[in-house]
């Protein structure tokens, strides 16, 4: 942690802060709460919308999976009576399946492709979880298993790896919040680009300062980019109500 601490633009960020609780809990405490695979179905069913949004649809999903979020009790509500869904490997083949599932879907408010993907998870369950039992968990192979899902991206695994499994080296510069912390502390462009190779050129040699503990920076930049949104909001003028059209009224 003393590389956090020492560099320049980290000493008033580690200040207010603090270093996050996430990386100094033991790994037994880190492994409880939550199943891996909820926290996965968890992550899928964040991708790309808003957090209310994301609460009500796994609410939803919770509720079709009682008493509780399992591969199998997925496999078994779609359908699919493989042993384990060692034969739903395929693209097409998770596809169809889903396809069967369609009005149950529409009713959770779940896509097709957050469907496909928690089915495709839940078939690919038993290389997954060997992945996770392992100390240290392989970061590099969990990474490569979770991707050849489709529907399952770099922005979920990152999220997968920094907030449940506290994996010490993630940087996540798919995510927009943590690029905006990361260009507040460090007096970057305000508009980073991760598609963009000299941003993302930018983003990881300011990661590799801090190789070995990006996860800690990372988590840092969250809590930066959250203040700054909040003292945004704080120092805006409050708009003034039109009072012959407020819809409240």
């Amino acid at each position: 942690m003393s590389t956090v601490r020492a560099s320049p633009e980290m000493i008033s960020v580690v200040d207010q802060f603090g270093i996050p609780q996430l990386y100094t809990k033991s790994l037994d405490e880190v492994r409880g709460g939550k199943d891996y695979y909820e926290s996965i179905v968890h992550a899928i069913v964040s991708q790309q919308i808003a957090d209310a949004a994301a609460r009500t649809m796994y609410s939803n999903v919770e509720k079709l999976c009682a008493p509780k979020i399992t591969p199998s009790r997925i496999l078994d509500i779609v359908g699919f009576c493989g042993k384990d869904g060692d034969s739903l490997k395929k693209r097409d083949e998770v596809k169809a399946v889903c396809k069967k599932f369609e009005p149950t879907r529409k009713a959770a408010g779940l896509s097709e492709a957050k469907l496909v993907a928690m089915v495709g998870v839940a078939a690919k369950w038993g290389e997954l979880e060997e992945q996770l039992e392992r100390d240290p968990i392989d970061e590099v192979s969990l990474r490569e298993k979770l991707l050849v899902v489709n529907g399952v991206g770099a922005w979920t695994v990152d999220m997968l790896m920094l907030f449940k499994f506290r994996l010490a080296d993630v940087w996540p510069v798919g995510d927009l919040a943590f690029r905006g912390g990361l260009a507040t502390t460090f007096n970057l462009k305000k508009e980073l680009n991760n598609k963009n190779a000299n941003d993302l050129e930018s983003m990881n040699e300011i990661g590799m300062r801090f190789k070995g503990y990006r996860s800690v920076v990372a988590v840092l930049m969250y809590r930066v980019y959250d203040a700054s949104k909040a003292a945004s909001k704080t120092n805006s003028p409050k708009k003034k109500k039109n009072r012959v059209y407020d819809a409240s009224k």
